[in-house]
């Protein structure tokens, strides 16, 4: 299995766990199935039908992106080296063994030792210059093109955060759907559903 295949797998776990989520529940599989079928028109908006809360959303596609190791961590990485440089860091050092004053040996050891700041080792504007072009780099090259890709995606097929729009849709169509509202049980530590007022 290739990497595009991967990612098109988690995809569609994401979105048929949203919908399972959502309120009505739905196999977001079964929506696809019945869109190839022609059940729905090809100009309407069925995501609109289910609501999900952005809270839910925002959980489950972090769960999905942590799962699949789809973020990136190009633009961290350089930060790290950009502060590494610019303030100084650590590095590792080997403390060798001895023989102390009362005539015990210690054997040598592993640890570290400070690094100095760019601006301690070469001219100030040099340094700058150095810095600017951690900069440019870490703005010209973007590895983050598969988060970004699953974001849209997700988001353009994800049931509705608008909960009084499918309200109104179930409405129009004879139904009274009443909603449930995911709140913390310290109890039990976890989330359960209570009838919703609002």
């Amino acid at each position: 299995m290739n990497r595009s295949e991967i990612l098109e797998r988690a995809v569609n776990e994401c979105l048929e766990e949203m919908y399972n989520r959502a309120q009505p529940s739905v196999s977001f599989n079964k929506i696809v199935e019945d869109c190839k079928n022609g059940v729905y028109n090809k100009n309407e908006a069925v995501y609109e039908r289910y609501y999900l809360s952005a809270e839910e959303y925002k959980e489950i596609l972090e769960n999905y992106i942590e799962a699949y190791k789809i973020h990136d961590d190009f633009q961290e990485n350089c930060d790290i080296v950009y502060k590494y440089l610019a303030e100084g860091g650590l590095k590792d050092s080997w403390v060798p063994g001895k023989v102390d004053e009362n005539g015990f040996k210690h054997s040598g050891y592993r640890s570290y030792e400070n690094t100095p700041k760019i601006t301690d080792i070469m001219a100030e504007d040099d340094a700058k210059k150095c810095l600017d072009l951690i900069n440019e780099c870490k703005k010209f090259y973007c590895f983050n093109r598969e988060e970004n890709n699953f974001h849209w995606t997700i988001m353009n097929y994800s049931p509705s955060s608008n909960k009084e729009s499918v309200r109104e849709y179930w409405k129009t169509n004879g139904v009274d759907i009443k909603f449930k509202k995911r709140v913390y049980n310290e109890e039990i530590d976890d989330y359960e559903y209570i009838d919703d007022d609002e």
